[in-house]
């Protein structure tokens, strides 16, 4: 019964272009004429033979199935920090240690003798600022001037020398160079006395704010250098920094190490990282905190969930990966770095979504159509924009009018259809 239709269609075509033509006979030429028969024929279209499919509706649930690779929770390479012999070791590869445990002892002579070195030196400087804090002694003060004393007279005396000298001189009594030697003496008597005078002074007068400083200065520099070689004689122990398992193990008793030498890796095995690589097109769906089964072939009919902990924000090379993280618990300690393990998560799970065949896509200027027919089989062109796909079925997340399940849509021949037109359904009701 279409086939006759289509047959009629045409021919009733054909009889009306026959008409047209000679609507336009030598005797009528005018233009008026011309432009209305053109008109005629353009407006006048046959149905494009189309063949449908239909909007479907479903339970939309986005699942991946990828595999990961476990590593620990934490990582540290255990390093010295000061140079010296190894004089003790505890430590062993695949050895389970707890936090503060003590793993090598690196000999401690050296560093003791500093300390203690640094400690004297503390104390002498607290002793001068004490001392200068609380004044001279009168005895200090009486020796102090006694001193004063002795040598202004002894400048009395190099003075009336200097000047018997002089006089001497004067007559040519004696040389230049024993007046000289003279002067000399007793300039430098001068300076002594002035130095003693200045002495007693600052005695009397008490300790200058200045000279406080400085030694106060003189005692932080001390106790810094102290707690520097404290630090020293405290790193002589090298500690585990966390409860964990020894899984490298590189020195010996007796090796002498600079600081710096790798001593031991630690790893944490109280839970466990899992890393896989999500596809691009999942990214977007994957959340922290998520919950993904994960199991494992070296535990065959066991499995656990694992949380989300991080998404990193990076691809894998041209594979456009993203990867992500999981914790799982590993309460016995048997699950270890590097095993291979399958998770299985739903990214996305919602009723009532709207999937479309890829077939009914129309590619105008990077945009997505779709011709829905219409009661009277006639083309509705609607935009719309598309998100997860399943097989060759891809959401409706947005459309530029309403669409509903069981919207018919045109599968074949799209491009040949434009809104308005007519069509005839050959195949897909």
């Amino acid at each position: 019964m279409q086939h006759l239709f289509c047959v009629l269609v045409v021919f009733i075509f054909i009889i009306g272009c026959g008409q047209g033509e000679n609507s336009t006979s030598p005797s009528n030429k005018k233009s008026g004429g011309a432009k209305k028969s053109t008109k005629k024929q353009a407006s006048f279209r046959p149905p494009v033979q189309v063949e449908v499919g239909k909007i479907r509706e479903k339970h939309l649930k986005v699942k991946v199935d990828i595999v990961g690779t476990t590593t620990a929770l934490r990582k540290a390479v255990l390093s010295a920090a000061i140079a010296g012999e190894i004089v003790k070791i505890n430590l062993q590869e695949g050895m389970t240690v707890t936090k503060g445990q003590p793993l090598v002892q690196i000999d401690t002579y050296s560093w003791k003798a500093k300390v203690a070195e640094k400690k004297a030196e503390c104390l002498r400087w607290e002793a001068e600022i004490e001392k200068l804090k609380n004044g001279y002694i009168e005895q200090e003060i009486k020796r102090a001037a006694a001193v004063l004393q002795e040598k202004e007279a002894a400048l009395k005396r190099l003075e009336a020398e200097k000047n018997r000298q002089q006089d001497l001189l004067k007559q040519n009594g004696i040389a230049r160079s024993e007046w000289d030697a003279a002067r000399f003496s007793f300039d430098e008597m001068a300076a002594q006395v002035e130095q003693a005078r200045a002495e007693l002074k600052k005695m009397k007068d008490g300790s200058r704010f200045e000279d406080i400083k400085i030694a106060s200065a003189h005692l932080k520099t001390m106790q810094a250098q102290l707690r520097q070689a404290e630090d020293s004689l405290n790193n002589t122990t090298i500690k585990a920094p966390f409860s964990g398992m020894i899984s490298k193990k590189y020195v010996e008793l007796g090796e002498w190490i600079s600081s710096g030498t790798q001593i031991a890796d630690l790893v944490d095995l109280s839970q466990v990282r899992v890393q896989v690589s999500i596809p691009e097109k999942y990214i977007s769906l994957v959340r922290l905190k998520m919950k993904a089964k994960v199991k494992m072939d070296a535990f065959p009919g066991w499995e656990t969930w694992g949380t989300v902990s991080a998404i990193i924000p990076r691809t894998e090379g041209l594979a456009r990966n993203f990867p992500v993280e999981l914790i799982i618990d590993n309460p016995k300690g048997n699950i270890y770095e590097g095993m291979f393990c399958r998770v299985e998560g739903v990214l996305r799970e919602e009723a009532g979504v709207l999937l479309v065949h890829r077939d009914a896509f129309i590619h105008q200027q990077g945009k997505i159509s779709l011709a829905r027919i219409t009661k009277e089989r006639s083309v509705e062109t609607i935009e719309i924009v598309t998100g997860v796909r399943e097989g060759e079925w891809f959401e409706i997340v947005s459309s530029s009018s309403p669409l509903k399940k069981d919207d018919i849509v045109v599968v074949t021949n799209n491009n040949n259809v434009y809104p308005g037109a007519k069509v005839i359904i050959t195949k897909g009701l």
